[in-house]
Formats: structure tokens, sequence, C-alpha cells
């Protein structure tokens, strides 16, 4: 017998009692719809994390500067290359705040 078997065999008679009451089921409706199943909750479960842990209204204003920068970019991008410049560079800096706020649930919704 290998080793490494045995190991396998230990850890399964460990989690099997844990395991079995919640995802025994899964058993007996067939692999399609256990990925299905799983693939929403995982989904749902992703969704909540990142609602919870980001600043929803600082995201929505966010959102509506860079609609107002772009909505300028776009009226001054041919007058003026210099504000041009600057309000492209605004929309940067938005578009990093954005990101530095979606890091956390990133890596907490890496879990599942």
């Amino acid at each position: 017998m290998d080793p490494s078997q045995g190991i396998i065999d230990s850890l399964q008679h460990l989690f099997d009692p844990l395991l079995d009451p919640i995802f025994g089921i899964f058993l007996h409706i067939g692999p399609t719809f256990t990925i299905l199943i799983l693939s929403i909750v995982i989904t749902l479960i992703s969704v909540l994390i990142h609602k919870r842990f980001t600043d929803q209204q600082a995201f929505k204003r966010i959102k509506e500067e860079s609609v107002e920068i772009r909505k300028q970019l776009k009226e001054t991008s041919k007058t003026d290359p210099d504000k041009a410049v600057e309000l492209n560079k605004k929309l940067m800096e938005s578009s990093m705040v954005q990101m530095k706020g979606m890091w956390k649930p990133m890596i907490i919704s890496m879990l599942p």
C-alpha cells in the first residue's frame, strides 16, 4: 500500500462527517446541476463580499466624476491640448483610487 494513500484515507475519514451533510445532496442530482448550483452560490458570495467591503457611495461619486471629466475631455481635446492632458491625468487618478478600493474585496473573494 502506498504511504500517501494512508494519508488520503485518514483525511477522508476526518472530513466525511463534516462535508457529507453539506455536499452529500450533490451526489444525487448529477454533475451538471452540481456545477450550476455551486457556481451560483460562489458568485453570490463574491458579489455580497464586494458589496460589503467596498464603499458604494464613493464608487458612485467617482463614476459620476469620471463621466463628467470624459465629457470635458471630449469637448476640450481638439481646442486645448494642455487642458486635455490635465483632465486625462485627473481621470487616471480617479481610476487608481477606484482600483485601490477594489483590492480588499478581491483578495477576500479569492478565498472561496
